[in-house]
């Protein structure tokens, strides 16, 4: 091995071997990550729907977009419901989803008076609506 090479195998050595020591991440702070992110995810494609745009200027959804949101938040959901420690916890989580969906049903039946999309799109958004109520209902009922 060439002596210009030297500094070069003993970093790499360096890195992989700080990596190997490195603490794994407990699955409470894995999901507390997901959490994080999911929560990103979902309010930045929310906030998206809601920026004002300039003039007559309107955006064309993908028939997916809406589902999309749909899944962020489940996933902010799912993350919520690992962490959480007590029926209560699991309650507020689905009772949170639900306020999520909620506020996605009310973009989109907006959008939909505006003539940005379809009745189809409306028609997912209150189903993952009516699917949050219900779980939300089960859960109640549960505890």
């Amino acid at each position: 091995m060439s002596s210009s090479r030297v500094p070069l195998v003993l970093a790499l050595l360096a890195v992989f071997a700080g990596a190997a020591l490195a603490k794994d991440p407990t699955p409470e702070e894995l999901a507390k990550l997901r959490r994080e992110k999911a929560k990103q995810v979902f309010e930045g494609l929310i906030d998206g729907l809601n920026t004002p745009l300039p003039g007559d200027a309107r955006i064309a959804f993908d028939r997916g977009h809406f589902e999309l949101i749909y899944q962020w938040s489940r996933r902010w959901l799912d993350a919520e419901q690992e962490l959480a420690g007590k029926d209560a916890d699991r309650v507020t989580a689905l009772e949170r989803h639900l306020v999520r969906m909620k506020k996605l049903s009310q973009v989109v039946e907006a959008l939909l008076e505006a003539g940005g999309v379809a009745r189809i799109d409306r028609d997912a958004t209150d189903f993952y609506r009516l699917e949050a109520e219900a779980w939300l209902r089960k859960a109640r009922k549960e505890k």
